[in-house]
């Protein structure tokens, strides 16, 4: 009987079978690890150094110097771009980024704020950029902000039913927003279906994207992915008080020369041969201005200016504008042309914005309550 059992131990007489199994699982320990860094390490850093070459060959192919491929790549790195290429190949991703760092400058010198936009424009220009899709308005969802909270829709069964949203991320791949747990356990969400949302950008102008879902994550806490659009409205806000009045304007039109001096240095040389034009401006803010002309521009025309705000007062200059649109398109009639500020010194802008701030002031100061007439009847018995 003891016999049998000692037979019966593991291992007993055949060790052979103990060290087979311990190296079967260090095989399949370091099968596991090199799988690992073969997918994680070396296929990462592969694909990390194929997207490096594509952003360094569309730079070399722009011609770009190198300080400004490095300004770029850092850029890249600071922001942690997965695809660097998309920099420089897309208008959205160079919009969205590049106005970061234009903010990030604002606290800077006005010098050195100037001289690094005349660097992104001369940069806009070299990668086909230099359209004036401005970086202060969007073309697209790629440059919308994360952070905001925003006002959603979703087109479930041709009805529009609406939640309050916050636009958690952004990425090359689409937007994240907020879904609340109710709306989604409430409502048949899924992918493909339409959505529509507004976002604020830069306090003055209000976007009203249209997109599809194309992913559902259920919660706690609950997501929506959203696909980039380019489908939008935009609605104006007022960003600067508006004046209306009576107030002086010289201005020239900006020849092929002139225009390639401003979107390389944002200067305007004047020469002697610059025709300058006399104008009245009706409506004045620090954005810009509107005035009438039976003359006829197009969209985007650039403009050297000078306005005085009162007969003896100083002269404003320096100012380049661009005709954003126009009002009115009878023939041989005026129309209304609204300019934007698309370069003005700041100290101009603050003066324009005092100037208005004090006239309405005036203007209300001067407006008293008129004084009630002591009767002289005597009252009655």
């Amino acid at each position: 009987m003891g016999a049998a059992a000692e037979s019966f131990k593991l291992g007993e007489g055949n060790p052979i079978v103990v060290y087979v199994i311990l190296g079967l699982i260090i095989l399949a320990g370091i099968v596991t690890l090199a799988l690992y860094l073969y997918k994680n390490v070396y296929l990462k850093k592969r694909q990390e150094n194929y997207e490096w070459a594509r952003f360094h060959h569309v730079c070399h192919r722009r011609k770009l110097t190198t300080a400004e491929i490095e300004f770029l790549a850092d850029i890249v790195r600071k922001y942690r771009l997965k695809r660097p290429v998309y920099l420089v190949r897309f208008l959205e991703t160079f919009n969205r980024y590049i106005f970061r760092e234009v903010e990030d400058s604002r606290g800077k010198e006005t010098n050195k704020r100037e001289r690094f936009k005349a660097f992104i424009f001369n940069l806009r220009k070299k990668l086909g950029f230099s359209n004036f899709s401005r970086l202060e308005e969007l073309s697209s969802t790629r440059e919308v902000a994360s952070g905001q909270r925003i006002r959603a829709s979703v087109n479930i069964a041709n009805m529009d039913k609406g939640f309050s949203s916050k636009i958690h991320d952004v990425d090359e791949d689409g937007l994240r927003i907020t879904c609340p747990e109710h709306f989604l356990e409430e409502e048949p969400v899924r992918e493909g279906q339409s959505v529509k949302f507004h976002a604020i950008h830069r306090e003055d102008a209000e976007y009203l994207f249209s997109t599809s879902i194309f992913k559902v994550i259920p919660g706690p806490p609950g997501y929506l992915y959203l696909n980039h659009s380019r489908s939008f409205t935009r609605s104006q806000r007022r960003k600067y008080t508006r004046m209306a009045g009576q107030f002086k304007l010289r201005y020239f039109l900006l020849n092929k020369l002139q225009k390639k001096e401003f979107m390389e240095r944002r200067t305007a040389t004047v020469t002697g041969d610059t025709i300058w034009t006399d104008a009245i401006i009706e409506n004045l803010s620090a954005g810009g201005f509107v005035f009438n002309t039976s003359a006829e521009f197009d969209e985007d025309t650039l403009m050297g200016i000078v306005i005085s705000l009162t007969e003896d007062g100083p002269v404003l200059k320096d100012i380049v504008g661009r005709i954003s649109r126009a009002l009115g398109e009878e023939e041989n009639a005026e129309r209304k042309l609204i300019v934007q500020f698309v370069k003005i010194p700041e100290k101009t802008r603050e003066k324009i914005t005092r100037f208005i701030f004090e006239s309405k002031n005036t203007k209300k100061s001067k407006k008293k309550p008129a004084k009630k007439k002591a009767s002289n009847k005597q009252p009655a018995k």
